[in-house]
Formats: structure tokens, sequence, C-alpha cells
């Protein structure tokens, strides 16, 4: 029901985003604790490119990434794997080929050579010109975390922990996610670790037009909710 809720909004070019309060971003990173290091690069977003860089830990031998399919809230496998484009995996500083299942779009293949501790993987995301809810415009953007993200194939995808950051298209560009802020440096938000159930289900609006609403407390935590709108008059709720 959120999410059915915030896509009819966006459609009316304002985006929602209901919050408990509670590193440069392009290029590889050391991993932590075995998480996957996930960097998203959103500065061109209102170009409609986004760009994300991955350090993912491994061990040798072939592995499986996939590109979340079933999303929640649309029950079905609507994940948008046409728009993922320019995936390129490198270990060690070689680039490795990989191939894509002949079966599962979703899913792509490739070599660990013996004694890698990480992959570096990158790719863009291409937003869709039709159909669907806007990725941004001028002046407002609204990130499904299952846009911009690979995975190692899993049983559990809540044991898949994930420490994710964001560039904004600017430092005056402001936010509202679910998601724990550990930093914001000027247009660079960096995120405490999650499990990949939990970043798909906590999506992120940012805008320069924004509106605070407080909502009170719901079990003794406060409760607000974040508007943005293309212009500040749409706010004027």
């Amino acid at each position: 029901m959120h999410r059915r809720l915030r896509v009819s909004i966006l459609s009316a070019l304002v985006a929602f985003a209901c919050c408990f309060t509670g590193p440069q971003v392009g290029g590889a990173q050391t991993t932590r604790n075995g998480a996957i290091v996930l960097q998203v690069d959103a500065s061109h977003v209102v170009q409609g490119v986004v760009r994300v860089y991955e350090t993912v830990p491994v061990s040798g031998g072939p592995l499986t990434l996939v590109y979340p399919k079933w999303i929640p809230g649309t029950h079905g496998p609507n994940g948008p794997i046409a728009n993922l484009g320019g995936l390129t995996i490198r270990a060690n500083g070689a680039t490795l080929p990989w191939t894509r299942d002949l079966v599962d779009l979703y899913a792509f293949h490739v070599g660990v050579p013996a004694g890698t501790s990480a992959l570096d993987v990158s790719f863009a995301y291409l937003a869709a010109t039709a159909g669907g809810s806007r990725l941004a415009g001028p002046n407002i953007m609204s990130l499904n975390w299952n846009e911009v993200v690979l995975t190692p194939q899993a049983d559990d995808y809540s044991k898949v922990v994930l420490v994710p950051s964001l560039r904004l298209p600017s430092a005056a560009w402001k936010y509202a996610t679910a998601l724990d802020t550990v930093s914001a440096n000027g247009a660079v938000l960096t995120f405490a670790p999650v499990s990949l159930e939990m970043l798909v289900d906590s999506p992120l609006d940012a805008g320069l037009n924004t509106r605070t609403f407080e909502l009170g407390t719901f079990n003794g935590a406060p409760v607000t909710l974040a508007a943005f709108a293309d212009t500040q008059e749409q706010l004027a709720a």
C-alpha cells in the first residue's frame, strides 16, 4: 500500500517519504566485515543516468550475480533489468568476462580467479523514458534501491549485507529515507550497514523543494512525513 501511494503521488509531481528519526562515491572501496560496499552516484540523475560501483567480497570459483527481480509492492518479476547497462566486472586490476544466463536474464555468471578476495563491479542504470514512476526531474528524484544493485545469488537475501552510500546532484538537495545515516559530507551520504531485504524496502526521495510534517509518535518513536515537489508552491498543503 505504501508503494502504491508513493507512485500515485509521484505522477502528480510530488514525492513523499515516511521516515522514523533514527566516502566518496565512485571507485573501488575496501569491503567491510564481509559486507558489499555499494556506491550510487546520482550526480547526473536529472539527465536520467545513475552510475553504480560495488565492491563484492568473494572467494575463487564460479559466481552468479543477480539483479532484483521480485519487487515488494508489485508482486511480480518486474525488476527493470532492461535499464541496466555497461556492466563491468574486475578483479585484481583485470577485467573478467561474464555471461548472461540463457534462461534467467536477471543473472550474470562470472569465473572468479583463485586468490581473489573481492570483485569491483560497475554499471549504469538508465532511466526509462516511458512507463512506471519517473526517476527524476530538475528539482526532484525518487530512488528505489532495487534499481541500482547487483548481489551474489543467495537463498536468503535478509542475510546479504550492504554498506550503501549515495551522491546527490548537489549538496543543496535534501533527502528522506528510512535508512540510518552515518555521515552526510556535502552531497555524499553514507548509511549504516543493512540487509538487501531492508535496503530494497527503504526507498529514498530527495529534492530542492521540501517540507517536513511532524506526525507525533508511534510506540514512542517520532514519526515525520517528508514531502518533495517540483516547485515550492506545490508544498502548500
